[in-house]
């Protein structure tokens, strides 16, 4: 994490970063440091099995910033509010026009900060904490999907 422009490393840390040819970077989002909500959504919807939703909680660890469990983050049971029930509202149309059928978001605050298409990872901490196997919700969806 860079805090400003006049951080003494910030050359030597752009030119290594800079070797593949291309920089991903993102700008720090107040309340990063206590953590991000991944929220699983099957077809628009956020991913229910009798009441408990397919969420759990990353907390960053030690002097990392990043809450990523391969990075050393820490899963925790995570609590939904209205205010992530709106996130969810606001991309459902989006995410279903774009065919993106199962994913996870990862949310700060009432920020999107990531949507993961392609392998939303973590199912095993949501099935940890609550003991539900959302497994077979998405294999029922999914079949639903091929026979319609």
């Amino acid at each position: 994490m860079i805090e400003d422009e006049s951080d003494p490393n910030l050359k030597q840390i752009v030119a290594a970063i800079l070797q593949d040819g291309y920089v991903t970077a993102q700008e720090f989002v107040p309340g990063a440091d206590k953590g991000d909500l991944r929220l699983f959504l099957l077809d628009g919807e956020l991913l229910q099995v009798d009441g408990t939703y397919a969420a759990f909680k990353r907390v960053p660890r030690g002097n990392d910033v990043r809450a990523n469990i391969s990075t050393g983050g820490k899963p925790e049971n995570a609590h939904i509010s209205e205010r992530e029930l709106k996130v969810v509202e606001t991309l459902r149309d989006r995410l279903v026009s774009d065919g993106m059928f199962f994913v996870g978001i990862d949310i700060i605050g009432d920020k999107v900060v990531e949507i993961n298409a392609e392998s939303p990872g973590g199912m095993q901490s949501v099935e940890h904490f609550s003991g539900i196997d959302f497994g077979l919700a998405i294999c029922d969806a999914l079949e639903r999907r091929a026979s319609s």
